[in-house]
């Protein structure tokens, strides 16, 4: 099951608790028609009924029936004058019912592993505007775009995904949201460690490489070093994946990572000085 699949299901099961809690809901999911239409379908019977005790509850006249491959019909036999002027349940009390009710509508949402993108679609443009206006006033972070026929308001990140559901009172949905976003961060992490490991890796090789290479250039001069750089000399010969500060562990006394790349670096002096010498 996908993601907006789970919210839509949640969407549905979560009723409002007052009659204007009702109006506004049904207010924004008729807000998402592209015309005052008095013929409402659904595919999933439990979209129906919740439908249709809403308009029982406010006493709104209609008719409901089936068709085999069409879904369910709801025929209203007026449209509802509380839903005429949506933008009158943007306040403080009804806005998350209205949501509600636009996600129900005509929401969608791609799989959060994926990405964060949620959009609801508006077919009108100042009802729209009125609604993104809103919602910046209370730190959500949205676009509005327009594509195929309908004005979309788009949430591209955590925050404002996580606020929306939690306005709704989608909270499985943001349970398994919040869930999902552990995760990956997690995952980076890991990822994260996991290249810094490799990298590490490929630079204690690629410097042990250079080291072993210059002290096989020394050949019977290696007996010539002073005890110490000769001692950490066949250290790097022997341990050709240890770092410098895993060498100078071995050392004794034991030597810092400093103390070690130093003494590499006055082997390497040492050598260029007695090649001009031959």
């Amino acid at each position: 099951m996908s993601f907006y699949t789970s919210l839509r299901e949640e969407i549905v099961e979560k009723l409002a608790l007052t009659e204007d809690g009702i109006k506004a809901e049904i207010s924004g999911f008729l807000a998402t028609k592209t015309d005052p239409s008095l013929k409402v379908r659904f595919d999933l019977p439990a979209e129906a009924r919740k439908f249709c005790k809403y308009l029982d509850i406010l006493q709104e006249r209609h008719s409901l029936r089936f068709e085999p491959g069409s879904g369910y019909e709801i025929l209203l036999k007026r449209f509802p004058n509380f839903a005429k002027v949506p933008t009158v349940y943007l306040n403080d009390t009804l806005w998350g019912d209205f949501l509600r009710g636009l996600l129900w509508g005509c929401g969608s949402m791609i799989k959060p592993w994926k990405g964060y993108h949620l959009e609801i679609g508006i077919p009108y443009y100042e009802l729209a505007l009125s609604i993104e206006g809103f919602l910046k006033k209370r730190s959500f972070i949205l676009s509005l775009r327009f594509k195929k026929g309908r004005y979309y308001l788009t949430f591209r990140n955590m925050s404002s995904i996580s606020l929306l559901l939690k306005a709704i009172g989608a909270e499985r949905s943001l349970k398994k949201l919040q869930d999902v976003w552990y995760f990956k961060k997690i995952r980076e992490r890991a990822n994260r460690e996991a290249n810094c490991d490799i990298a590490n890796a490929e630079r204690i090789a690629f410097s042990s490489l250079k080291d072993r290479i210059l002290i096989g250039q020394l050949g019977s001069k290696l007996e010539e070093l002073p005890r110490e750089l000769r001692e950490i000399a066949e250290l790097r010969l022997k341990n050709p994946s240890l770092s410098l500060r895993e060498i100078g562990a071995l050392m004794d006394p034991p030597l810092s990572k400093m103390g070690v790349y130093r003494a590499l670096r006055r082997i390497r002096k040492l050598s260029e000085k007695w090649k001009e010498v031959d």
